[in-house]
């Protein structure tokens, strides 16, 4: 770097071959650009960019979310920089099970449990499975029946009170939008959609909880908070082993025609404390980690691996 003196340069603010003329605070600067950028592509460099570029991306598809459900964090730059600090340092923890988004596949949410709600609120949303594009739950209905299941009953169940707030959360991808990477199948699109129930403040104890279709009661729900597409919330009883089970219409019922496929869930408990809203503590639920399967049964690629066929994704994102 040289300071020029004189005329010559006055104000010069260009590139000439590899020297970068600026001006700052009144003196004119000259600069050589370097010969070469370094690019350094060891495992571990690739392997750090592609979970920033998959932590990124879940963030970018689920922010409508991110930014009102972290419990204490100002909205905005300042929820973006919680969810990625919580979610590169689970994603870099468990990177030998961890999923990513392929090459150039920057608007999917990849098939990671990621924390999308921080607070201190106690919530078990039991989500245990998701079968057949519906979320199953560990929600116990004892000797009850949707058919006769009153609110407070429809409460104590779910261990919220009135005035809360749940918000289920649905993941999809469709299989007929797909990118290939390694042989590697990966949907190129994902569709997230939340939809927020407030509980009743005014209804009664003994307010039947569900509709006669199956739909939650609109006499237990807060008709001005509560997210129109709540209608669309089915809540259906497994009658073999009486567990509650939710399923989100608003897309479709994933008819094959369709290809949606859902494999992503969650449901987030918010509560007004004071002037403060609380949330709870929740991961998305996502069906491929692990031993589970997803993609029409296909293993989850383990591009974190250093065993796997599919490390780092041959190290080309």
């Amino acid at each position: 770097m040289a300071i020029i003196k004189g005329t010559f340069g006055t104000n010069l603010r260009k590139r000439v071959g590899q020297v970068v003329y600026r001006n700052r605070g009144g003196v004119n600067i000259a600069s050589a650009r370097p010969a070469s950028v370094k690019n350094p592509r060891t495992a571990a460099q690739m392997k750090q960019r592609m979970i920033f570029t998959t932590v990124q991306s879940a963030y970018k598809k689920m922010r409508e979310i991110v930014d009102h459900s972290q419990e204490g964090v100002t909205y905005g730059a300042r929820t973006m920089a919680s969810f990625m600090k919580i979610n590169l340092m689970a994603l870099r923890k468990n990177y030998e099970t961890g999923a990513f988004c392929l090459k150039g596949n920057s608007n999917v949410v990849a098939p990671f449990a990621f924390k999308i709600a921080t607070g201190s609120l106690p919530f078990d949303q039991n989500i245990i499975a998701i079968e057949n594009n519906i979320v199953d739950t560990a929600f116990t209905l004892g000797e009850k029946t949707i058919a006769t299941l009153t609110y407070s009953e429809l409460l104590s169940m779910l261990g919220i009170t009135k005035g809360d707030q749940l918000t289920f959360v649905v993941c999809a991808g469709n299989y007929n939008k797909l990118v290939t990477d390694l042989d590697y199948v990966q949907f190129s699109d994902t569709y997230f959609r939340p939809i927020r129930v407030v509980f009743s403040l005014s209804a009664a104890d003994t307010t039947l909880a569900f509709a006669a279709d199956g739909h939650l009661n609109d006499a237990i729900c807060d008709q001005t908070n509560s997210d129109f597409f709540y209608h669309d919330l089915i809540f259906s009883m497994n009658l073999d082993n009486k567990k509650l089970k939710f399923k989100d219409k608003a897309f479709g019922d994933y008819v094959e025609g369709e290809g949606w496929l859902l494999y992503g869930a969650a449901i987030i408990l918010s509560r007004m404390v004071g002037s403060v809203w609380k949330r709870s503590d929740t991961n998305l639920f996502v069906e491929g980690i692990g031993d589970q399967k997803w993609m029409n049964g296909g293993d989850i690629v383990e591009s974190y691996n250093p065993a796997s066929n599919y490390y780092l994704n041959n190290a080309t994102v």
